[in-house]
């Protein structure tokens, strides 16, 4: 696969990540652990969170986590829409299902609201900080694999925010 979808696909989660105030530990366009790149950071929410019921603060996390999720296959379908094909993200999307059915169960018609809910959420918040995945995409281009640090500098740079000023939207 091309480098350059690669990085898209990997700086939407990374972009997504920051703006959910989740804490990037690195992002890479280098395939490993069977993907062609991925994105590390914290969850934000714990399994003993899922395992002890429904509350909003799991609500939210678990909405985080879905976001980032997502983010990915979003930027590089607007990156690149043929390079879509279905198995590219389909962790990304078993893992988010996975988090939503932790909150809602097996409903069905619930589930497919709120996947969908959260998908033009994100397609939104990655609309309103293209010119971020824009930049994450050419430094994982030009380095391969880049630190938290890293990412968040270069979209600071290119969000035109203080390093030091947290960057959280509502959707």
């Amino acid at each position: 696969m091309d480098a350059r979808v690669v990085a898209y696909h990997e700086a939407g989660h990374a972009v997504m990540a920051w703006d959910q105030g989740l804490a990037q530990h690195r992002a890479t366009i280098i395939a490993s652990k069977g993907s062609a790149g991925y994105v590390e950071h914290s969850w934000g929410v714990s399994p003993l969170f899922l395992e002890t019921g429904y509350g909003q603060r799991l609500r939210t996390a678990v909405e985080r986590n879905v976001r980032v999720g997502l983010a990915g296959e979003l930027a590089q379908r607007r990156f690149e829409p043929k390079s879509i094909q279905r198995f590219h993200a389909a962790a990304d999307r078993a893992t988010a299902n996975d988090l939503l059915i932790a909150l809602h169960g097996h409903d069905n018609a619930l589930l497919a609201a709120h996947w969908k809910l959260l998908e033009l959420e994100t397609d939104a918040i990655l609309r309103r900080f293209w010119r971020c995945v824009e930049s994450v995409a050419a430094l994982l281009v030009e380095q391969g694999t880049a630190s938290g640090k890293a990412v968040r500098e270069v979209i600071y740079t290119a969000n035109r925010v203080p390093a030091y000023a947290p960057r959280r939207s509502t959707p």
